[in-house]
């Protein structure tokens, strides 16, 4: 492939990331690779109360020991607490950060992420963060889109104190829309119909919710097989997509003169239906979101199948997940691990019950801990996001949280 031409093929694509392997970036370094350093720096350095509050409403979030601060003094904390998830907001860990000039004839799916955390992220908390991406590549064969390419990527995130907070790990998948469109998938998505019953149901369940909050959950009272109180989220309107826009840092959220090196970049084939001009994957995802009425939209992206006109983000179905445990475990716990693999789409229409069970406990170097498995589930009864996660819980014994160590990988 000669300098300066489109990568057009999965194995090219591949040829180009192995390259840029173990790259790290900062996020100035991120803004110079785009040639647009004002609008690729991290969206959030931090943490503050209002920003803390965009986020979670944003999110549908509704514990109180992140955003009520009459409240918050009362907890171990003294103050409000970001959750986890709330690292995000500087970056969201993606399969890739600066793409090769990959043609529009690849489409790019963020398919799972897993993150780690070692310490709580208070008020006044200020962040910043390093990527190695890619951290692996790797080409696999799936049965819906022939040869793919997995792309992975790590963020490390550190607080003004030098702490490392949080680790971030995605990745996505890149297939050829050709063969994808071959093979077919989605074709059988009934219309979408949601009657009064069916909304006031999913209102019902909604405040059902259970939030734990200032009542102990010791890690002695838990039991294998426990299930936790469902967290539904839906159906989801074209607000509830694109609030993600707005509390996660892309370029979708800047003005178009800033972003013009981005479309160039990543776009590669993607254009406003209004303008015409060139722009990035993520503007037309939110042009239809906004236009989209129908939910899934039959021919839009397989030959006899269909495509959700407007999907709804991996990283924003990560952070509902995030919302069953942080309910679930009360305000004296501490969410440790957490990964989430996204097995369908989720689209406009859709509603998702996120449900939890435990699956084991154990004392791990003091720290007492509970593992916990995952799973999103639709109106069509489909299983569409499956993770596990790792609760560290105050003991009767013990008493209060050992916060975790960070393990140095090899």
């Amino acid at each position: 492939m000669s300098k300066g031409e489109f990568i057009t093929t999965v194995e090219e694509a591949e040829e180009a990331y192995s390259k840029e392997l173990g790259t790290v970036y900062t996020p100035k370094q991120i803004g110079e690779a785009y040639q647009m350093p004002e609008a690729r720096m991290p969206g959030n350095g931090e943490a503050q109360i209002d920003s803390i509050k965009m986020f979670i409403n944003g999110l549908g979030d509704k514990n109180p020991l992140f955003r009520d601060e009459e409240y918050a003094r009362n907890t171990k904390y003294k103050d409000v607490i970001a959750p986890g998830v709330y690292l995000n907001t500087c970056w969201v860990p993606s399969g890739t950060i600066v793409n090769p000039r990959v043609n529009n004839t690849l489409r790019s799916f963020n398919s799972g992420a897993a993150w780690e955390w070692f310490r709580p992220i208070w008020r006044g908390d200020k962040f910043t963060f390093k990527a190695i991406s890619p951290s692996k590549v790797e080409l696999k064969t799936s049965k819906t889109a022939g040869k793919t390419l997995h792309i992975h990527s790590r963020f490390e995130y550190t607080n003004h104190h030098g702490e490392l907070v949080g680790i971030g790990s995605g990745y996505s998948i890149k297939a050829p829309r050709e063969e994808i469109k071959k093979r077919a998938t989605y074709t059988d998505v009934p219309e979408l119909k949601i009657t009064p019953k069916d909304l006031k149901d999913i209102q019902d369940a909604q405040d059902r919710e259970i939030i734990r909050g200032a009542t102990p959950r010791y890690w002695e009272d838990v039991e294998l097989n426990e299930e936790l109180c469902p967290v539904v989220m839906g159906p989801t309107s074209h607000v509830e997509a694109t609030s993600w826009y707005a509390i996660f840092p892309t370029y979708a959220t800047r003005s178009d003169k800033l972003v013009r090196n981005v479309a160039y970049f990543e776009g590669l084939g993607c254009k406003e239906s209004l303008t015409g001009a060139p722009t990035t994957c993520i503007n037309e995802m939110i042009e239809r979101s906004m236009t989209n009425t129908q939910g899934w939209i039959p021919g839009a992206f397989t030959s006899g199948g269909q495509q959700a006109a407007a999907l709804v983000f991996g990283g924003q179905r990560l952070c509902w997940q995030s919302i069953l445990l942080t309910n679930w475990m009360g305000d004296d716990g501490f969410l440790w691990k957490m990964n989430s693999r996204y097995e369908k789409f989720h689209a406009l229409g859709d509603t998702a019950w996120y449900k939890g069970k435990v699956t084991n406990k154990y004392i791990d170097e003091g720290k007492y801990c509970v593992d916990i498995d995952c799973f999103a589930e639709n109106q069509r009864k489909e299983i569409t996001q499956r993770g596990k996660a790792t609760v560290i819980l105050p003991s009767r014994k013990q008493g209060e949280v050992i916060y975790p160590v960070p393990r140095i990988e090899a």
